[in-house]
């Protein structure tokens, strides 16, 4: 297979075979902007140096409220015990010599978020170079453990998981792969069990969406997404058990992979980067940022004076309530804040 990569102005496009492509950062050292100001004075994207730092977006990352801090699984892109990472104050702290081995096999592409009902995280599939998983991990009190569940949502990895506030559980949708074809499923996870909500309507496409709840309507938002060669832009919400397609105009261009996440600061999502195709087999990573607030999208790009190289493929992008920014980690020691 042919690999063909041309950078200009930190936009890089790959040729690879036509599936979803897992886009990931191979050069820690690319010449990136000194972090300044922005221009009208708001939120800038400022990229952080920290002493530690996990290695690999081969992870999960969600902000866990009962001890404020973000918490990271890494792989490290292997098979074994994944690492529990913790991120509070600026700064990264291993924890794995204090929690012990992680969710096992390791694996990224799967789902990790706070389940406000039950009370723990919720990290459920994903997959490795060992195989796609669907076991069910919960994390609380710096314990990992393995549920087991009377049903569960088939093997899958590049699906969408946050939780729903209004709904009261953790919401999650498609995914690759049944039988070699993108999940159009639904699930909802409450109370240690896992429930099939599969209506009639769901979103077209599956792998590298992404979604967030946004409480300025009671509901989730979902956008993006890649599905048999075709990249999505569209605009879907969810609440009690129905998907509603919305027609925002203007709205961020086809993509998929993009980060994506609520800013409580701000009382909007923000969504950036993600990949798009160009033609068969080619595709462009990107680094725009918008936000979507009153059922409404902007691009911000032009406001602001620094962006990250591009998020791709599993973006770890997360809201930070102890600071009140926005986490980006993009691996190779790359830790961006939005704030």
């Amino acid at each position: 297979m042919a690999i063909v990569v041309v950078c200009v102005l930190l936009v890089v496009v790959i040729a690879v075979a036509e599936e979803a492509p897992s886009h990931r950062i191979t050069n820690p050292t690319l010449p990136y902007p000194k972090p300044t100001p922005s221009p009208t004075g708001g939120k800038n994207w400022s990229l952080l140096r920290t002493a530690a730092s996990p290695l690999s977006i081969s992870s999960m990352m969600a902000y866990d409220p009962s001890d404020r801090e973000l918490i990271l699984v890494d792989s490290e892109g292997g098979c074994g015990a994944s690492y529990t990472w913790a991120f509070s104050g600026g700064a990264w702290v291993n924890l794995t010599p204090v929690v012990g081995p992680g969710p096992s096999p390791a694996r990224g592409n799967g789902g990790l978020v706070y389940d406000a009902a039950d009370g723990y995280l919720v990290l459920f599939g994903g997959s490795s170079p060992c195989g796609v998983y669907n076991d069910t991990w919960t994390f609380s009190d710096n314990v990992w453990t393995r549920l087991v569940t009377s049903s569960a949502p088939p093997r899958l990895s590049q699906f969408a998981m946050t939780y729903d506030a209004s709904d009261g559980y953790v919401l999650m949708t498609g995914g690759c792969c049944i039988g070699g074809v993108d999940s159009r499923e639904t699930w909802d996870f409450h109370g240690g069990l896992w429930t099939n909500l599969t209506a009639a309507e769901t979103p077209i496409v599956a792998s590298g969406s992404s979604m967030t709840y946004y409480p300025g309507l009671g509901a989730v938002v979902f956008v993006g997404g890649y599905a048999s060669g075709y990249v999505s832009q569209a605009t879907w919400t969810y609440h009690a058990g129905n998907w509603t397609r919305l027609y925002p105009a203007p709205s961020p261009s086809n993509r998929a992979g993009m980060g994506f996440a609520y800013d409580q600061a701000l009382s909007k999502d923000v969504l950036l980067g993600g990949y798009t195709k160009i033609t068969t087999g080619v595709f462009v990573n990107l680094t725009d940022t918008w936000t979507f607030g009153n059922g409404r999208w902007q691009n911000v790009t032009g406001d602001l004076a620094t962006s990250p190289p591009f998020a791709s493929g599993s973006a770890l992008m997360e809201y930070d309530v102890a600071t009140s920014q926005i986490v980006l980690f993009l691996g190779y020691e790359q830790t961006w804040v939005f704030g």
